[in-house]
């Protein structure tokens, strides 16, 4: 007996030396076979890196050189919409590794109208509403929601319309149901401007890429579309006193705070939505329009602009975000200020990529192979095309 005793205990140490030994072993082979630099970030291969992209997979375009590559790493989650969140980082270079094939669908459009809702915008209102559908009328034809937010500081929520929804869609194209929704949009938009004067149109963007992207309002490969109405600024001055101006207890200069910057919203789309392309529009008092700052008493839009207009370098250093328009609060024909929207959209639709491409070697939209021009994490179709119409493009990423 005791023979096996001692047999026993010697066996049970044999076998806690072993597993010592062979965790040793895993651990140094894990350590010196990864770069340490990128030791928290997985290595995506091909297919599990497409399978987080609706319409993306490995195309059948010849190996890549490991110098070009660089893949995507989602630190979020994929919401029940589809929707996927999180930030955009890159991951170490792999070689081996094949070109991508992004089948999708033009057309795609989330539209989001941020409203001035103080005292001072009532006219303005009731003439948006009135003539608003004409550009509705246009993207009748598109796979939209659409959905409005207003300028009011604080929490910010999609307005709901009067059959209950916060967002409005027409994904069968019928005629009724989107003269239904021009009458839901223009019912809301009519609702009383009882909002504060401190109008933050910039700050309500930010909030709505931030926080509502559970919400369905948003796809993968569609153009988010925001248009800004107001007939002031940011803040309402934009963070400046303005000229002429003597700020007071009841009517102060209030600084503009990191979610108030159009950098900060162009960050957060670059980093929330990755696989869409947004663009700024904003009809306000356009700077240095003085006519219009003496007709309509208001300020000059200065951070709307930005937002809409951002520089070349901005565009670079963000490769989903398009140049906006800048319309007049004080035209009488806010049809004519949404003109240049609806030909972007028409004219020159866009497919969002998940990378900056380093080479685009097709692009074919209903079957036919069109001219393109690629710019940042996007292509912009040079040819008139059906406004649905399925796209294939194949590309290598950097």
């Amino acid at each position: 007996m005791k023979l096996f005793s001692d047999f026993k205990k010697w066996y049970v140490k044999a076998l806690a030396v072993a597993a010592a030994v062979g965790m040793a072993f895993l651990v140094f082979y894990i350590i010196g076979c990864q770069d340490l630099q990128f030791e928290h970030i997985p290595d995506v291969n091909c297919d599990e890196e497409t399978d987080m992209v609706e319409g993306l997979s490995c195309g059948d375009v010849e190996e890549m050189d490991a110098d070009i590559y660089n893949q995507v790493d989602f630190s979020g989650s994929a919401t029940d919409s589809g929707t996927t969140t999180g930030s955009f980082n890159p991951l170490p270079k792999s070689p081996g590794r094949r070109g991508f094939t992004l089948d999708t669908k033009l057309g795609k459009i989330s539209a989001l109208f941020v409203l001035d809702n103080s005292p001072s915008m009532k006219e303005e209102l009731a003439s948006i509403a009135n003539q608003f559908d004409r550009f509705l009328d246009t993207i009748r034809r598109m796979d939209y929601r659409i959905a409005i937010v207003t300028t009011d500081s604080g929490y910010v929520q999609f307005l709901t319309f009067s059959n209950g929804q916060t967002i409005l869609s027409n994904p069968t194209k019928d005629r009724q149901v989107h003269k239904d929704n021009v009458r839901l949009f223009q019912e809301t938009v009519q609702q009383p401007a009882e909002g504060r004067n401190d109008e933050r149109g910039v700050y309500a963007l930010n909030q709505v890429v931030r926080t509502l992207g559970h919400t369905g309002f948003f796809v993968p490969h569609s153009l988010f579309l925001a248009i800004i109405v107001s007939d002031e600024d940011e803040r309402s001055y934009g963070g400046v006193v303005p000229e002429g101006r003597i700020p007071t207890p009841d009517n102060p200069v209030l600084p503009l705070e990191e979610e108030d910057k159009p950098t900060t919203l162009f960050r957060n789309i670059s980093q929330k939505l990755p696989f869409i392309t947004a663009t700024v529009h904003a009809i306000i008092v356009p700077p240095g329009d003085a006519s219009c700052r003496s007709q309509s008493g208001g300020i000059e839009g200065r951070i709307y602009a930005q937002a809409a207009q951002p520089s070349s370098q901005i565009l670079s250093q963000y490769g989903n975000i398009r140049k906006g328009h800048i319309g007049s609060i004080c035209s009488s024909n806010y049809s004519s200020q949404l003109g240049p929207i609806a030909d972007m959209l028409i004219d020159a639709p866009s497919v969002p990529l998940h990378c900056i491409p380093k080479k685009v070697t097709s692009v074919r939209v209903g079957g036919k192979t069109v001219s393109f021009q690629v710019e940042g994490r996007k292509i912009i179709i040079k040819e008139k095309v059906p406004l649905d119409a399925y796209t294939t493009v194949k590309f290598y990423c950097q």
